[in-house]
C-alpha cells in the first residue's frame, strides 16, 4: 500500500539519516581527537623553542664573558711585556754601568 510505502520510505530515511548523524559524530570526535593531539605537539613545540632560545642565550652570554676574559688577559700579557722590556732595560744598563766601573777601576789600579 501507499501508506506502507510511506512509512517504509520514513523510516528508511531516518535510518540513513541516524547512521549519517553517527558517521558525523564519530568524524567530530576523531577531529577533536587530531586537534588536541595537534594542540599538545604545537604546546610541546613552542616549549623546545623557549628552550633553545634559553640555551642560546645562556650561550652567548659565556661567550661574551669569554671574550672579555681574553681581552683582560691579553691586556695583562701587554703590561706584562712592558715590565719585561723595562725589567731587561734596566738589568742592561746595570750590567753596562758595573762593566764600565769595573774598567774605570781597572785603569786606576793599572
Amino acid at each position: 500500500t501507499l501508506r506502507g510505502e510511506k512509512v517504509s520510505l520514513i523510516s528508511t530515511a531516518n535510518g540513513d539519516l541516524g547512521k549519517l548523524a553517527a558517521h558525523h559524530a564519530i568524524q567530530l570526535k576523531d577531529n577533536e581527537v587530531a586537534t588536541a593531539r595537534y594542540n599538545l605537539w604545537v604546546g610541546d613545540s613552542i616549549d623546545r623553542l623557549k628552550s633553545n632560545q634559553a640555551t642560546q642565550q645562556s650561550l652567548w652570554r659565556n661567550i661574551f664573558a669569554i671574550l672579555d676574559e681574553l681581552e683582560v688577559a691579553g691586556q695583562e700579557h701587554e703590561l706584562l711585556a712592558t715590565e719585561h722590556v723595562k725589567a731587561t732595560e734596566a738589568e742592561q744598563r746595570r750590567r753596562q754601568d758595573h762593566r764600565e766601573y769595573l774598567d774605570s777601576h781597572r785603569k786606576h789600579t793599572v
